[in-house]
């Protein structure tokens, strides 16, 4: 019976540092970032031309302070790009973390969900403030919403970690 209360704690813990996932492996360091492309099916982009492209810098330990950057540059096929965002710093939303919300989720490997905001830096938006949805995935990949205004922009890029070249 003593053997099988033991099975029984050694199997509890290792439960728990299962579920306890480590994720400082999204971090990048000073010579990384996430970078990728828009989603493409026109549904699911106001906004952003169809060449648009995400630059991702992330800090998941410092991820309530200082939590990284972005810069987006909005194209089409034909024209010259547009930034959105300027590599700036994204922005916690301090309280949110003593929020319910602060553990929201969606399906389908997504290990956590972030929220931020960011200041657009292209003027055509009149300095406006975004909401940034990001997603570490369970593939290793970063999934980012932006969303601004009631149909003014919304894009979803999927990003992969690389050396900045």
């Amino acid at each position: 019976m003593n053997s099988i209360k033991k099975l029984i704690v050694i199997g509890i813990f290792l439960m728990q540092v299962v579920s306890c996932e480590d994720l400082s492996s999204f971090s990048t360091n000073p010579d990384e970032i996430y970078s990728g492309n828009i989603v493409q099916p026109e549904k699911v982009r106001k906004g952003f031309g169809k060449f648009s492209r995400m630059e991702l810098t992330i800090n998941i330990d410092s991820i309530d302070e200082k939590p990284g950057s972005i810069k987006v540059e909005s194209q089409e096929e034909t024209e010259e790009p547009e930034v959105i965002f300027d590599n700036v710093s994204l922005r916690p939303v301090y309280s949110l973390k003593y929020d319910t919300l602060s553990n929201f989720d969606f399906p389908t490997g997504r290990l956590k969900n972030y929220l931020f905001l960011a200041p657009i830096t292209s003027a055509k938006y009149h300095n406006g403030v975004a909401l940034i949805v990001i997603s570490l995935m369970s593939d290793g990949k970063i999934e980012v919403r932006i969303i601004f205004g009631e149909n003014t922009l919304f894009g979803i890029f999927v990003l992969e970690k690389q050396k900045k070249s």
